[in-house]
């Protein structure tokens, strides 16, 4: 699946992800995983476009820097050993995988 984003949308993710600076607070809302607040914020452009957005981020964003405004702050705040922790909480060993069978 190709997409096709807004140059200015792909250039606020772009120096959110490498210079970790602020989005705005339609991009702010995506990333902190609030859809109230994404649909209340979008304009008429954008609300169009969040499933592509989200596309976006889940497929070219380090996971540890979106999905909820915990981990937004602290990516935003270079704090690495929150991310870390974070991180390491929310992976599942194979074992653990209700999934798995528990095999």
């Amino acid at each position: 699946m190709s997409i096709s984003l807004p140059v200015r949308i792909i250039t606020s993710l772009h120096r959110y992800q490498h210079q970790r600076v602020p989005t705005g607070d339609f991009l702010r809302a995506i990333l902190e995983n609030n859809l109230l607040e994404a649909v209340m914020t979008a304009d008429d452009e954008n609300i169009k476009i969040i499933p592509d957005i989200v596309h976006y981020i889940y497929n070219y964003l380090p996971s540890i820097s979106w999905g909820s405004k915990e981990r937004v702050e602290a990516w935003l705040h270079h704090s690495d050993s929150i991310l870390q922790k974070d991180q390491e909480s929310s992976s599942v060993s194979e074992s653990e995988n209700p999934l798995n069978g528990g095999c």
